[in-house]
């Protein structure tokens, strides 16, 4: 709820700190004292058109600020909004800062913040009702959403929702299967040419560098030869100084010293190893040399093979591994591709079970939407009489709109939305004999004040706001009726916290909290101020100067006490 609004430098207020409580809370004062002033300054502070011409005479800049706390538990809808925007429901501070120059601050929780933001927060914690632009009963969009409130029709619309999203996401998928048909097929040929390609080739993994090394051998075959005999004729040839020749004398001698010297037996095994090891190597490179012989035709083929992975590379990978996982990848999407028709033959049974389905359930929520826009109207308007408002109207006009490509429902093609078929706006009608239009069209800020209270405690326990203001509500109305206006919003303030500004003295009566607005004049300077009225007399005093005016009579405040008792039960 709101707890406190803080301004500084608005028109004739220099500064004033106002607490309010739960439950119902009025401002008054005499006429021009500045009360409608306290809600332009709330306005503002969520959100509201910011004008240098606000500014107090003199000064350089005006602040507004606005303290809530809100209970999680008991308006889930307000806190859901602030912890959307990051914000602990506990404790918020909404400010707002317009400076001379034009330029304008807004601030959250101390943070810098954009106007929009307000605006969003307030949405979830205020409604404003008067001469303001945050009304609730202006915004058709909010229509549908309280008639369904009014009607426990959320269970079932948050059904057409679901059944809704549904029915939407399989068209779209049908609408993409018929629309690429044709590409499609395209696709699929495509794949086919590919595996086959790719299957001709009969692949193996690491083939290509296998035929490289090969190909470089082939080519230098005659070089290969010639090199591994003159190397076989340095280890082992006919020549005297061959190195088998040179290590065999070497053996024998290190053979014979040995048998003088033990110390020499490792030198003389190491170079019979090495004699042992020319022998092996020699015979290697003899049977290489002679195993070696150009084959252009072998060459030829190895051309072929690599010249062909080649190709296949610059289709497909850059590796031979590649272009087979390609394959594999191609062949899953033909899979796929090939599966779609019956895909789609089993979307289109799917489509025509939820449209059953959402047809069904939109059918129903619009009959039920009927018969509560009915029950609503009834009882609002009733509320309207009892608010001196006799000859008033209030209609709640439920219609549907015609769309050949829309859904099928009670025998005709109706436009769907989430929300079902049905377009949903109030219509108002004030006096006898106009027809019933448009609120906005029709009715003054009064009237819709008076509309708005009673649409309020029609639905005071159901709705999730946590505060409602109402300025001007008791606009040409009087005797009775204000007491019934009074005892109106303490009802409705059981389950909100209700501000309102008023110059009646039995609405005042029914008051939780009483602030009053005075003016004062101090030599060239007018000021402001908002005193709370704690002590009973002072709140009798404030009633009778509300009954009888300046001078506060005997009768004024014997008045003033007996509509404090007649209150006292519903305050």
């Amino acid at each position: 709820m709101l707890r406190e609004v803080y301004i500084e430098n608005l028109a004739i207020i220099g500064r004033v700190r106002l607490s309010l409580d739960a439950g119902l809370n009025v401002l008054t004062g005499e006429t021009g004292a500045g009360k409608s002033m306290v809600i332009d300054a709330l306005e503002l502070a969520l959100g509201g058109r910011a004008s240098p011409d606000l500014i107090r005479a003199g000064e350089d800049r005006l602040v507004v600020e606005a303290l809530f706390q809100v209970d999680a538990a008991r308006y889930p809808r307000a806190a859901a909004v602030l912890e959307e925007m990051g914000l602990t429901p506990e404790e918020l501070v909404v400010s707002r800062e317009v400076q001379r120059t034009g330029r304008s601050l807004c601030r959250i929780n101390g943070r810098p913040a954009t106007v929009a933001m307000a605006r969003a927060v307030s949405r979830g914690l205020v409604e404003l009702h008067g001469q303001h632009e945050h009304q609730v009963l202006l915004d058709r969009s909010s229509h549908l959403d309280l008639l369904d409130l009014f009607g426990g029709l959320g269970d079932l619309r948050q059904r057409v929702t679901e059944a809704y999203r549904r029915w939407q996401r399989i068209r779209k998928e049908l609408e993409e299967l018929r629309s690429s048909a044709r590409e499609r097929a395209r696709r699929l040929d495509l794949l086919e040419f590919q595996i086959r390609e790719i299957d001709a080739a009969r692949l193996r993994a690491g083939e290509d560098d296998e035929l490289r090394r090969e190909r470089q051998v082939l080519a230098a075959a005659e070089k290969l030869a010639g090199s591994a005999r003159q190397a076989y004729e340095l280890l082992y040839g006919g020549a005297e100084d061959s190195v088998h020749d040179r290590l065999a004398r070497a053996a024998a001698l290190l053979a014979e010293a040995a048998r003088v010297d033990e110390g020499l037996n490792g030198l003389a095994a190491q170079v019979a190893d090495l004699l042992a090891a020319v022998d092996e190597v020699a015979r290697e490179l003899g049977a290489y040399a002679d195993g070696l012989e150009a084959d252009p035709a072998r060459l030829a083929q190895v051309e072929a093979r690599l010249a062909a992975i080649d190709a296949l590379k610059r289709k497909y990978a850059d590796t031979v591994a590649g272009i087979l996982a390609f394959r594999e990848e191609a062949a899953r999407e033909r899979e796929r591709l090939a599966g779609s028709e019956e895909s789609g033959r089993e979307l289109e049974r799917e489509l025509q079970e939820v449209e059953v389905s959402l047809a069904a359930l939109a059918h129903e929520l619009s009959t039920r939407r009927l018969a509560a826009a009915s029950q609503l109207a009834e009882r609002v308007t009733g509320h309207l009489r009892e608010l001196a408002m006799g000859s008033a109207r209030f209609l709640v006009d439920v219609q549907q709109e015609e769309d050949e490509g829309g859904l099928a429902c009670g025998g005709r093609r109706l436009a769907v939305a989430s929300h079902g078929v049905d377009r949903v706006e109030f219509v108002f009608s004030a006096n006898p004999g106009e027809p019933a239009r448009a609120l906005e069209r029709v009715a003054s800020g009064g009237e819709l004040s008076r509309v708005m209270l009673a649409l309020k405690t029609v639905l005071a326990d159901l709705d999730g706001i946590p505060t409602l203001v109402f300025d001007e509500v008791d606009a040409g109305i009087g005797g009775h009726v204000a007491h019934v206006l009074g005892a109106k919003l303490a009802r409705v303030s059981q389950h909100h916290q209700v501000v309102v500004v008023t110059h009646l003295a039995p609405v005042a009566a029914f008051a939780a909290r009483h602030l009053v607005v005075e003016k004062s004049v101090s030599g060239a300077r007018t000021d402001v101020d908002v005193r709370s009225l704690d002590a009973e007399e002072e709140r009798l005093h404030e009633l009778a100067r509300m009954l009888g005016g300046a001078e506060i009579t005997r009768e004024a405040l014997e008045h003033a006490r007996r509509l404090r008792q007649e209150a006292a039960p519903q305050a």
